[in-house]
């Protein structure tokens, strides 16, 4: 089995959880409004909002699975995927990553 995290947002504190193998690590954090303001721009730029609702790439049956939901002021995006991502996705994972003070998120 691979990799596993998870993000979490509740009243303002992020939850990070991250399995690699036997490692495991978990966080809270707080991020800043900049922060906040940074991460919204990012996704803006990214055009997340337009991502489709599924990625499924059919001729495999095992690997990566993914889902994402999220609602941000006035937009909101519910996603998923089996082995198949949307073209913009390694930098939503990068956004993430950096949201999360440089923590592993992939």
């Amino acid at each position: 089995m691979g990799p596993s995290y998870e993000v979490m947002l509740y009243e303002g504190v992020l939850t990070y959880s991250g399995i690699d193998g036997s490692y495991q690590t978990k966080a809270i954090l707080i991020p800043t409004q900049e922060q906040w303001g940074e991460f919204r721009n990012t996704l803006d730029v990214l055009n997340i909002w337009d991502w489709c609702k599924s990625y499924i790439d059919r001729n495999c049956n095992d690997g990566t699975q993914w889902s994402l939901d999220i609602a941000y002021g006035d937009r909101k995006l519910r996603a998923n995927g089996s082995n198949s991502y949307p073209e913009t996705f390694k930098g939503y994972l990068a956004a993430i990553e950096k949201l999360l003070g440089g923590r592993t998120f992939r």
